[in-house]
């Protein structure tokens, strides 16, 4: 099954370290505070649906991501010549260096695609215990097989996409990083080159937890 579905991604001029996204995040819903799509929270509670605005660091840069809704609202901020805001303690001056903007269509296909997935989250406290426990490397990568698989179910999900067949997942090389410690919970960060029988998923959407702020970053190889 296939759907189109819009995409916009703006670019910005302004050096950003990955561990900086959530600063921009806040500088950015500081601007557009109320706009739900921005944050994901109504009434002061969490919004459990796939993030549709996402920010990132691309090649070393500020960016942020918007999908359907997410590119409209978007739109407004890709006109703009400069936005005086702060990461952190430094204020900055955004400077839109480009925008990419288009539409994508995702779907199952009999031959496989390449992607690479940066800085994924697919292990919590929980699951991370479990993947020690397992002594075959075979089955710890068939483990985070079927995480990177529901991962790209709750995408599919949150832009309401929905398959009659199975998706299948194969993980071609991996890198383990440091633990590191997520909103209070240690976890580990995983790089990573896959193929799967799902085509047209649009680089720079984030794939699993922290998907809003730099997490599981997704490029087409």
């Amino acid at each position: 099954m296939m759907d189109g579905h819009t995409y916009l991604c703006v670019h910005f001029r302004n050096r950003i370290a990955p561990a900086e996204t959530g600063f921009l995040r806040g500088a950015l819903i500081s601007r557009f505070n109320d706009n739900v799509l921005f944050h994901n929270h109504v009434g002061g509670n969490y919004r459990y649906r796939y993030p549709l605005v996402q920010y990132k660091s691309v090649g070393g840069c500020a960016a942020v991501v918007g999908i359907d809704e997410g590119a409209d609202a978007l739109r407004p901020l890709s006109g703009s010549l400069g936005l005086e805001c702060r990461l952190g303690r430094r204020p900055v001056s955004l400077e839109i260096r480009s925008v990419e903007s288009g539409w994508f269509s995702v779907g199952l296909s009999d031959e496989k695609t390449r992607y690479s997935i940066r800085n994924w989250l697919p292990l919590n406290q929980d699951n991370y215990r479990t993947f020690q426990s397992v002594r075959l490397l075979s089955d710890r990568v068939k483990m985070l097989e079927k995480i990177l698989v529901s991962n790209i179910l709750s995408f599919s999900k949150g832009i309401g996409v929905y398959w009659e067949s199975d998706i299948v997942c194969n993980l071609l090389d991996m890198r383990m990083g440091a633990p590191f410690a997520y909103k209070g919970v240690e976890l580990t960060s995983v790089d990573a080159v896959f193929e799967t029988n799902v085509c047209g998923l649009p680089s720079y959407i984030g794939l699993g937890k922290g998907a809003s702020v730099g997490h599981g970053v997704l490029v087409r190889c």
